[in-house]
């Protein structure tokens, strides 16, 4: 019984530091494209220093 769940507690600690991992990459991943895609829409958007848009 003691064996099962140190089993089970370890296993719950390398599922939740898995997902804790996929979450740290899924965001900065996330945070990477918002931050391009902000970039070259600013970038495409809005004229600079007086510049007229046709």
């Amino acid at each position: 019984m003691f064996l099962t769940a140190k089993l089970n507690l370890l296993s719950g600690m390398v599922i939740g530091a898995g997902a804790v991992l996929l979450m740290k990459q899924c965001c900065k991943q996330k945070k990477q494209h918002q931050k391009t895609s902000k970039h070259h829409s600013s970038e495409v958007g809005s004229p600079i220093d007086g510049e007229t848009s046709s």
